[in-house]
């Protein structure tokens, strides 16, 4: 099950980020989204945020970035993404 432990979100935020590079990225977000309430990768909450802000669903896309920028506060590209949505979203 690659819902369990962060070998399993590797995988997933592996698959996910070549669906998201080939445009594909919206089949992947249930996937993404089951596997999210366990997760402390914030690599799997950044591209979910991603995603999300691709679909123009700015709102729900904040949060996963907030999270994102939570759980790795020296990572820069979830903090660059969350404000560029901030400033996006007005």
């Amino acid at each position: 099950d690659l819902r369990i432990g962060a070998a399993g979100d590797s995988m997933l935020f592996e698959r996910a980020s070549d669906a998201f590079r080939s445009g594909q990225a919206e089949s992947f977000l249930p996937e993404i989204e089951r596997a999210l309430p366990a997760s402390r990768d914030y690599k799997l909450w950044h591209l979910h945020g991603l995603i999300l802000r691709q679909l123009e669903r700015r709102d729900e896309a904040i949060g996963s970035l907030r999270r994102a920028v939570e759980l790795n506060p020296a990572a820069p590209n979830p903090a660059l993404a969350l404000a560029q949505t901030l400033y996006e979203a007005g």
